[in-house]
């Protein structure tokens, strides 16, 4: 069938279509065409500063990346999005942590999180890119981001754990952010 184009741009119901049958190109236009609209409701809806923001809005999309399969079309894909940001924003106030808390994980361990059911073809890319992008960080900015990332640290913990201010974990957490979304984005 004809993608649905509206605008000039293809449908979200066609990007996630294809994004499911394993076209990461899909949920990366879905990603870039709905970042901008997440950041702005957990700034205005939840309050948060702008790192705070961030990490929802990450935590978001990283959720996102796990569950694309579980999407059905039954309500709007923004809307689902939206709730997604929702749920990502109440964990952060809840100061929800891994069980994994006391152990550092491995980069292969981690990345295998976000190919969800191990469907080879569903993020496999994604995984391989963001491994690659990953490595390109210094070891202290790979560190202190894997530490947030997958322990989902509070940026105090951060701090006490690699010796340094609150202020600098901040720092250091949106240069790799930035980093990431720039290899990530080529």
């Amino acid at each position: 069938p004809m993608p649905t184009i509206l605008k000039g741009k293809t449908s979200d119901r066609d990007l996630i279509a294809r994004w499911q049958a394993g076209e990461q190109s899909a949920g990366d236009e879905l990603v870039s065409r709905h970042r901008a609209a997440v950041l702005r409701f957990v700034t205005n809806h939840f309050h948060l500063d702008p790192e705070a923001a961030e990490d929802a809005v990450q935590a978001t999309f990283i959720r996102l990346c796990k569950d694309i399969h579980r999407f059905r079309g039954d309500a709007q894909f923004s809307t689902y999005l939206l709730s997604l940001a929702k749920h990502a924003c109440l964990d952060l106030r809840r100061g929800r942590h891994a069980t994994r808390l006391q152990r550092d994980v491995p980069l292969d361990e981690a990345i295998a999180e976000t190919d969800p059911g191990g469907d080879p073809g569903s993020l496999a890319s994604f995984s391989e890119d963001l491994k690659r992008c990953l490595e390109q960080l210094t070891p202290r900015s790979r560190k202190v981001f894997m530490a947030r990332a997958t322990r989902e640290l509070a940026y105090d913990e951060l701090a006490r754990m690699f010796r340094m201010t609150s202020g600098a974990v901040g720092r250091v957490l949106s240069e790799a952010r930035q980093a990431l979304q720039r290899c990530l984005g080529q």
